[in-house]
């Protein structure tokens, strides 16, 4: 057979599959798939290394999560001393865990109110009142809450708050060689 063959037919039977893997799934089931993929933890779980590793790293358990939005923020604001023309202040008091044993290096900027249009808006800009989200170094098993906040346009229509983490360090520890 030749290779351009190959190709055709293997394209047309990974096609046929996804086809009919897609069979009978209605809108009910893809939004069900959705919602349990957005609120599933995205950390594996520790598992034994496959056959033939000598170890395994998985990725830290690190967590954010939002307890309160205010939009618009209903506290005092410090700074800015005014409300510029065209904008109003957006609060959120976050939650950022480390259940891991890597340590969880991060700056208030890096967590990020992204509106209906696709722009994002960095926290740390805008100061209030409650106690405020320290950027900081966040030891394994220990957990920080406060506030950010954002100014955003007066039509803009937020949608998601995201904190945009570190890269994680994989690390294997190997034995000494003998």
């Amino acid at each position: 057979m030749s290779r351009k063959l190959s190709r055709r037919v293997l394209t047309s039977s990974t096609l046929a599959t996804l086809a009919a893997a897609s069979v009978g799934v209605g809108r009910h089931d893809q939004v069900g798939l959705a919602h349990n993929f957005e609120t599933q933890d995205a950390t594996p779980l520790a598992q034994q290394p496959d056959e033939g590793l000598v170890g395994e790293a998985a990725a830290p358990a690190w967590r954010f999560g939002v307890s309160i939005f205010e939009d618009p923020y209903r506290g005092t604001i410090r700074a800015p001393s005014d409300t510029p023309p065209g904008t109003r202040f957006v609060g959120a008091e976050v939650v950022i865990t480390n259940d891991s044993e890597q340590p969880l290096e991060f700056a208030v900027n890096d967590v990020r109110l992204q509106d209906d249009r696709g722009f994002q808006y960095p926290a740390g800009d805008v100061t209030g009142t409650e106690p405020r989200l320290v950027s900081q170094n966040l030891p394994d098993s220990e957990r920080t809450r406060g506030w950010v906040w954002f100014l955003v346009p007066i039509d803009a229509q937020p949608t998601q708050m995201a904190f945009n983490g570190p890269p994680p360090a994989f690390r294997v520890v190997l034995a000494p060689a003998e």
